[in-house]
């Protein structure tokens, strides 16, 4: 179950394992809108890479900051 594909980057396994242990699913799935967004094509919906990992580590902050998100 927490084994990597052949071939596959690491970083998926990881990211899966973070999502699963900071219990992102109960917020969120890939195709429709839980609680919060979809994630499918997330980084669409950012300007850069930076903002949106600084909302994955402070959701709160950025949210309180007055961002769209």
């Amino acid at each position: 179950p927490n084994a990597t594909p052949t071939g596959a980057d690491p970083k998926v396994a990881e990211g899966a394992a973070l999502f699963k242990d900071a219990g992102c699913y109960t917020y969120h799935e890939v195709h429709k809108k839980k609680v919060g967004p979809a994630l499918k094509e997330v980084n669409k919906r950012w300007k850069n890479q930076q903002e949106l990992i600084a909302f994955i580590r402070n959701s709160a902050k950025v949210i309180a900051s007055g961002h769209p998100y």
